[in-house]
């Protein structure tokens, strides 16, 4: 085994320990841990398991969709697609109405409420504790519309941190990266 593949396995071993006890009390079992974590947003993780910034990065990197490719689509492909929670204009919250799974189908182009195109940007939101939520920022008005959410957050900071310059434009509740004309080949 390599010393990742035991690295990862002793993080997922540490969040399941620990989660366990809010899990049990939401009557949540086996397979169904990774997906009940990916429906919180980081603000509800750091609260229900006050979580420190290396806990709560464990929390996502265990929440993380299994062999999402949304960096390798990004640089193979030149493209990739991601399903986003709106942000609600009246509350300033992000609005989780679909499960993971609508979402991954909304990723896919197939279900989404509004098919206008927003230019938009992708970044980390200020002023937060580490580490921050990512939004989804209207690139005309600079407003935050959305946030990236939980199952796609490590893919996601994992673009942000190679620098890789990126275009992006919401349709909905779907993000579409790509890379910017400057860097397609």
């Amino acid at each position: 085994m390599s010393a990742r593949a035991a690295a990862r396995r002793m993080m997922s071993a540490r969040v399941v320990c620990w989660s366990r006890p809010a899990a049990a009390a939401e009557e949540i079992e086996g397979d169904s841990l990774r997906r009940w974590l990916g429906s919180m947003e980081i603000a509800e993780l750091r609260r229900r398991f006050t979580a420190s910034s290396s806990e709560l990065l464990d929390l996502l990197e265990f929440a993380r969709t299994p062999r999402a490719s949304v960096l390798r689509d990004l640089l193979e492909q030149g493209r990739s697609v991601i399903g986003v929670h709106l942000i609600d204009k009246g509350t300033g919250q992000p609005e989780v109405t679909t499960s993971p799974e609508e979402k991954h189908t909304a990723a896919e182009g197939t279900t989404v409420r509004d098919e206008s195109e927003i230019p938009v940007d992708l970044r980390p939101v200020v002023g937060e504790e580490r580490p921050p939520r990512l939004g989804v920022f209207s690139a005309e008005t600079n407003e935050m519309i959305a946030l990236v959410p939980t199952p796609s957050y490590g893919d996601v900071q994992s673009i942000l941190d190679t620098g890789v310059p990126t275009a992006g434009t919401l349709r909905g509740e779907t993000l579409e990266l790509v890379l910017a004309p400057e860097t397609a080949a």
